[in-house]
């Protein structure tokens, strides 16, 4: 006796048939295609996905940073690694025990970015990239009040710029080595946002190819 559902589709999983009403054969060929490890099922976009413009506030504050950049929130993150830079690198010697607080406020923002990419996490490796911006936007800063020193001092009685630009008889550049420093970060950070800005490519479609339901109900025919 005919014991199948009138009207049933039938799809073929692993050589065995699968039996249901047509209702069910969306499920059923979405099941069979995760199955084979199809890439097929991808998140759908909508036309009006926001996450398209997630870009646009990060453009906003790279604006104010390139255009009236100040000590924010994301300085105090800095400030705690430019002090762990100057204790790790303090045993090597008064130079690199100087320099430590910049190398090391900078490590951190690159070892963020590197990591997300071994991840394939493209948007939140440009994300790091634009803070690698803001801290060197924030060492600008600091090289800048090298002659003057006004900025209040954390952690010592020594500016590192001005210990470092007097050593080398740069004392007098500093504010132009610190505009072209801040420039260059302007550069980094605006290229983060473009390239957030523009849509990833598809990837590659290797799947082997799998009925899709139009064929499944020519085949019940």
């Amino acid at each position: 006796a005919n014991t199948s559902l009138p009207n049933a589709g039938v799809l073929s999983l692993g050589g065995s048939p699968l039996r249901g009403p047509p209702s069910a054969l969306p499920l059923l060929d979405l099941a069979a295609r995760a199955a084979s490890g199809s890439p097929f099922l991808r998140p759908i976009r909508h036309p009006m996905d926001i996450t398209r413009f997630r870009w646009v506030p990060l453009a906003a504050y790279v604006a104010w940073l390139c255009l009236a950049y100040d000590f924010h929130f994301l300085d105090y993150v800095n400030l705690a690694f430019h002090e762990a830079g100057h204790i790790f690198f303090a045993p090597f010697g008064m130079v690199l025990g100087m320099l430590g607080g910049t190398l090391g406020q900078l490590f951190f923002p690159i070892a963020c970015a590197v990591h997300f990419l071994r991840l394939g996490q493209r948007a939140s490796a440009l994300v790091c990239g634009v803070w690698l911006a803001e801290s060197l936007m924030y060492v600008a800063h600091y090289m800048a009040d090298a002659r003057e020193m006004n900025l209040p001092l954390v952690g010592g009685e020594i500016h590192d710029w001005n210990w470092l630009l007097g050593r080398l008889g740069w004392l007098d550049a500093a504010g132009p080595l610190a505009t072209a420093l801040h420039l260059a970060a302007c550069a980094l950070a605006i290229a983060m946002v473009a390239a957030l800005a523009r849509p990833e490519g598809k990837p590659a479609d290797n799947a082997p190819d799998l009925p899709g339901l139009g064929q499944l109900r020519e085949l019940e025919r």
